[in-house]
């Protein structure tokens, strides 16, 4: 497998990077050389009357959007490349995980997942959740702010009814 994830990684690098350089250096580097060589007071004095003023304008017009329009698709090239960097790292990261056993997600009830000391985590990331009490009307509600994702988690028994943070952890440490 991780062949297989260096090949890609190779393909991607290839195909979205390497390609758009060889053909900015193709079609810019003969140019600028012209144009260099043409700075160099004994080469000046010949190259400059030889070439005709519309071809220069001509070259100028062509040339630069065309630098423009590969240099704009050279950073887009960049930023998927770094997209696809982070995501096969993130899948990298998930055979991981799936290859070693040691992570066991937490078990889940009252719509959180929680840990052997019976604190909730977030049932999406598992992040620790927050507790705050509101009302509704007269009712008390426990609603729980997760500070990984943003998520608001609300526990609820079998039955459907709306626990309090401290009434599921009491549940739970019945069991």
């Amino acid at each position: 497998m991780a062949l297989n994830v260096m090949d890609a990684k190779e393909e991607t690098k290839k195909t979205i990077l390497t390609e758009p350089l060889k053909l900015i250096i193709q079609s810019v580097l003969p140019l600028i050389g012209t144009l260099l060589a043409a700075r160099i007071p004994l080469v000046h004095d010949q190259i400059w009357p030889a070439i005709p003023k519309w071809l220069l304008m001509t070259l100028l017009v062509v040339v630069t959007p065309a630098t423009l329009i590969l240099f704009r698709r050279y950073r887009k090239s960049r930023r998927q490349i770094l997209n696809l960097k982070t995501e096969i790292d993130n899948l990298e990261k998930q055979i991981h995980d799936l290859k070693n056993p040691s992570h066991i997600p937490l078990p889940y009830q009252f719509g959180a997942r929680w840990t052997q000391e019976h604190e909730p985590r977030c049932p999406y990331c598992e992040g620790v959740l927050i507790n705050y009490i509101g009302r509704i009307g007269s009712r008390k509600m426990a609603i729980l702010d997760c500070s990984g994702c943003g998520r608001r988690i609300q526990l609820k028994d079998t039955n459907g009814a709306i626990l309090l943070l401290h009434e599921a952890q009491a549940k739970l440490s019945a069991k």
